[in-house]
């Protein structure tokens, strides 16, 4: 598979070649990998011929990195942000292939010399332990579960959606086996309550949910029932906080908006009146 553009997105698996331009352009590419929300990504880098001294360069990222700033971000992922990225310039490809933590993996490469090129071999494995998950546009009921760790997972998607909270434990014990036990309710007052762990939903204006995420709720406890579905017109988070005191588990229902109902329910958002709203849904077919 090629790729003529500079920026490409995949679902695909496979052995993709990369060959530059020929142009003696510097400008970074990027290859956006990404997957079901239960796999994980492997990333070979079969042949390499990307010249050091000619400013060639390839970087392998676990996660999505867009405008400096990366998803997962540093507090929702299992590894240092230092050794995140793998970079390397030169003819000798890596012994080891570049596994991802979660179904989003990024290959920058720069390829300013004619005649550099690289050939990457991609495969999707299945993940028994998913955590953070990058909405893939087929799943639409994602589970964020820590397996009683001291960890954070994150649910992101990039474009409007509908959402849901469907049953949820967080917070609470399985059983009694010594620990504090807590009445089965469901409470939107966690930090007042000082329950370390929960979940929180709401809007993201970025990659890096540390900084630009502005939490519309956060639920903790325990609930049977499933909530009330609301859309969001922009980027949307869902983040399981987890002390590791706990094994916490929320399902969570997600679905990408329709286009029609996106721009009908977003118009504002986007700035359309709505004579301009027509006119995008005519553009469109609608």
């Amino acid at each position: 598979m090629h790729f003529p553009e500079c920026i490409n997105t995949t679902s695909a698996d496979g052995t993709f070649y990369i060959k530059s331009s020929g142009d003696g352009s510097t400008e970074t590419c990027g290859l956006y990998l990404f997957s079901d929300a239960n796999n994980i990504i492997e990333v070979q880098l079969n042949y390499v011929n990307v010249p050091c001294h000619t400013g060639g360069r390839v970087a392998l990222v676990d996660g999505w990195e867009m405008m400096g700033e990366l998803w997962p971000s540093p507090s929702d992922h299992g590894r240092p942000v230092e050794e995140r990225t793998v970079e390397l310039c030169g003819t000798a490809p890596p012994p080891r292939p570049f596994v991802s933590e979660q179904n989003a993996v990024l290959l920058q490469y720069r390829l300013p010399a004619a005649g550099s090129a690289l050939s990457v071999r991609v495969r999707h494995l299945p993940n028994p332990r998913p955590c953070n998950q990058l909405m893939d546009g087929t799943t639409e009921v994602f589970s964020l579960r820590n397996f009683g760790q001291r960890r954070n997972c994150t649910l992101f998607s990039m474009s409007p959606v509908e959402v849901q909270v469907l049953p949820f434990r967080v917070g609470a014990p399985l059983s009694g086996g010594g620990r504090r036990t807590r009445a089965a309710l469901t409470s939107t007052k966690c930090a007042r309550r000082g329950w370390p762990d929960f979940v929180e939903l709401g809007e993201a204006t970025g990659l890096d949910t540390d900084r630009s995420a502005a939490v519309s709720r956060r639920l903790c406890g325990i609930s049977s029932s499933a909530g009330p579905p609301e859309s969001v017109c922009g980027m949307f988070v869902t983040r399981l906080v987890s002390s590791g005191l706990f094994d916490n588990h929320v399902l969570v229902r997600a679905r990408l908006l329709p286009f029609q109902q996106m721009l009908s329910l977003c118009a504002a958002d986007y700035g359309l009146d709505d004579q301009q709203l027509e006119e995008s849904l005519k553009d469109y077919s609608w």
